[in-house]
């Protein structure tokens, strides 16, 4: 059991902490599958339910505060024509620029690979090195 999923839980028997997992029923069901339908179909579980999340996941309201409140002060600032209406998550000028977020995501886990130093103990216990591992 990792660790998030026990701090997110109230002081209750561990055992019930197995039910919360996400990554149980996965092998349960690939395995019943796998020995009626055949291999292939595990694939195509995967495909089919994909597909039906991904379009319920499509249909689900939006939800994040932010972008609620960013959306609200747009639509006020629309309908009176005042400027004033901001929210603190809208964006100032030369934000949510699409070119500029991808270089910035792009750009970051490159800095973190030559920047943040691991420890990497080799097959041979004589040598430790600390050297970057990408990882």
């Amino acid at each position: 059991m990792n660790g998030p999923v026990l701090g997110m839980l109230p002081n209750t028997p561990q055992s019930t902490a197995y039910t919360t997992n996400q990554d149980t029923p996965g092998p349960i069901v690939g395995g019943f599958v796998y020995q009626s339908l055949g291999w292939r179909w595990n694939n195509w579980l995967v495909l089919i339910l994909a597909g039906v999340f991904g379009l319920l996941g499509l249909t689900h309201p939006e939800t994040y505060a932010p972008v609620l409140l960013r959306r609200r002060a747009e639509k006020l600032r629309r309908e009176t024509g005042d400027e004033r209406y901001m929210s603190r998550f809208c964006y100032k000028d030369g934000e949510g620029d699409v070119l500029e977020l991808v270089v910035l995501n792009l750009k970051r886990p490159v800095i973190m690979l030559f920047t943040e130093p691991m420890w990497y103990i080799p097959p041979y216990p004589s040598r430790l090195a600390l050297v970057n591992i990408p990882v």
